[in-house]
């Protein structure tokens, strides 16, 4: 229970305001220390121990630009503390491609590392360029997973954004699907960047 208080207070953050307005690029110059610290108080705050709050965190701030001969082109920069991830689908790929990973990071086995706030407190920032067309998801280890180990159901959930975002209803269906083996909490958050002839 403590953990999902965490994820709240994470994702309502006021931090996050300054990290992502202004000038400045996003989460240029990101410390997630003082988000580490409002943490660990909400643990001392509840008398339990500070490993009773941990959460991981994906944000994504998104920049439009014009690009002249591509058309609409969308920047958008990541950050991520713990074992939430962040994956792109297009239809020229037909899947799910996971970001932020160096090419000798990618492997077949699924890692069990955390490495949550407020234990952790060392953000990895990024920046992509999607197109028009593309999908961005931001989700838990328990979608992230199944997107590595259980083809059919990441390709379900790919097919769901082919031609725009779905409705609530059917991605929670898709998404909170019984998979043998696979219990951990399900968090999925998807942005469908529109092209001109969508709304």
């Amino acid at each position: 229970m403590g953990s999902a208080v965490a994820s709240a207070e994470a994702a309502r953050w006021k931090g996050f305001l300054e990290l992502t307005c202004g000038d400045a690029a996003p989460f240029e110059t990101v410390s997630m220390e003082a988000l580490a610290e409002e943490l660990a108080a909400v643990a001392a705050d509840r008398g339990v121990d500070v490993r009773e709050v941990a959460t991981t965190l994906v944000a994504a701030a998104v920049r439009t630009r014009q690009m002249s001969e591509q058309g609409i082109a969308f920047e958008v920069t990541l950050l991520q503390v713990g074992d939430s991830t962040a994956w792109r689908c297009s239809s020229e790929e037909g899947g799910w491609v996971k970001l932020g990973e160096e090419p000798d990071d990618r492997s077949t086995l699924i890692s069990t590392a955390v490495d949550p706030l407020p234990l952790h407190h060392e953000a990895r920032v990024w920046r992509e360029t999607f197109e028009a067309g593309e999908t961005l998801a931001l989700v838990s280890d328990g979608v992230g997973n199944m997107f590595q180990a259980n083809s059919d159901y990441a390709s379900v959930l790919a097919g769901l954004w082919q031609d725009g975002a779905p409705t609530p209803s059917r991605l929670l269906e898709v998404v909170d699907a019984t998979v043998k083996s696979f219990d951990d909490d399900r968090t999925f958050v998807g942005i469908h960047f529109p092209g001109p002839a969508q709304s």
